[in-house]
């Protein structure tokens, strides 16, 4: 969607359930990384996980529940 609220795009089939999704964009807008999970899978917990922006390469980062909270990314840099 636009900043202002318009424009709404679905990029998943499936809804977040927003009681337990917690989301956060990447730094270069490209993917998005969320803690939740899907409506209608009942009290299954929470998982990790990330798209692209565009909705195309969904997938679970961890196969175990999560605690909810803030998903932020950092950079990781190797050091030579």
């Amino acid at each position: 969607m636009n900043a202002d609220g318009s424009r709404v795009t679905r990029i998943l089939g499936n809804t977040i359930d927003a009681r337990v999704a917690h989301l956060g964009w990447s730094p270069d807008g490209t993917r998005i990384a969320w803690v939740g999970e899907f409506s209608g899978e009942g009290n299954v917990g929470s998982k990790l996980y990330v798209v692209n922006a565009d909705g195309s390469g969904l997938r679970a980062i961890t196969d175990k529940d999560v605690e909810g909270g803030s998903v932020s990314w950092r950079n990781i840099r190797s050091v030579s």
